[in-house]
């Protein structure tokens, strides 16, 4: 697999999670912000103290305007242990005119070893880079401040008008965790963007303590369809060691952009 192939399959990943085995990735909205649990991609914060094994899955639906209906499902296999480190695993499944057999896309983030691994199960090669080191002992991560939100909805006034609104939806148990919901709906107004009527998009996010990191979020937003993001499987606890090394039998691939220097996992 040359570098354009693993980084596309990498970008797929990074918005199938998103914030990783810290929190989830949605199809782009005026509310921005990223979709998706998983980890191993730069730029995101390291979360300690938090083990946990999972498989997210998330369904996406989009109703075209002639009727037809796209229905996708992706799901992946997520790790963390307490020290931080994170692996994701992404079945690939090749079109069938290709002749190739499917894959696994493995990305192990070791934020105290300083190394990042790509493994490609196809040609048994894997890609390590480094990344931002970071002391175990200083656990970072988690959400809020500890005080208690107001139950009264929120709005405030966003980019061209829009107005958001938050509402707490208190506290449930998502997954087997318990999870505390939060609701964003925006309002694009008339004429913002060319529309005849006001368009509102919703993002619901429900986020547990005890794991730091979200654990369903669900968006709705009739421009680009709508998508469930769930965890499946869950166990919390410490994974096997041994899934945050390099298994044997792979080798270094040659060529592509390892080394590069990038930061650890929002995991």
């Amino acid at each position: 697999m040359n570098g354009k192939a693993i980084a596309c399959v990498m970008l797929c990943a990074s918005m199938a999670l998103a914030q990783g085995p810290g929190g989830f990735a949605r199809p782009g909205g005026p509310m921005g912000g990223r979709g998706g649990f998983g980890g191993g991609f730069g730029g995101e914060r390291v979360v300690t103290g938090a083990p946990y094994s999972a498989v997210e899955v998330r369904q996406f639906e989009e109703r075209l305007g002639d009727g037809n209906l796209i229905n996708r499902t992706t799901e992946t296999a997520l790790y963390r242990d307490s020290q931080g480190r994170t692996r994701t695993e992404i079945k690939v499944t090749p079109p069938a005119s290709s002749g190739k057999q499917p894959y696994t896309m493995i990305t192990i983030s070791d934020p105290v070893g300083g190394r990042r691994h790509v493994l490609d199960s196809s040609t048994m090669t894997v890609r390590t880079s480094r990344i931002l080191k970071m002391n175990a002992a200083a656990p970072r991560g988690g959400r809020g401040n500890g005080q208690a939100r107001s139950a009264t909805p929120e709005t405030r006034t966003g980019r061209g008008g829009a107005a958001i609104t938050r509402t707490e939806l208190g506290t449930q148990l998502k997954s087997g965790a318990s999870a505390t919901g939060t609701r964003e709906t925006e309002v694009i107004p008339v004429g913002r963007i060319g529309n005849s009527q006001p368009i509102t998009v919703t993002r619901e996010t429900w986020y547990s303590t005890e794991l730091k990191r979200a654990v369903e979020i669900r968006v709705a937003d009739p421009q680009r369809g709508n998508s469930t993001t769930t965890l499946n499987n869950l166990v919390m606890g410490e994974p096997s060691a041994s899934l945050f090394e390099v298994p044997a039998g792979y080798t270094a691939a040659k060529g592509g952009r390892g080394g590069a220097f990038a930061r650890g996992s929002r995991n």
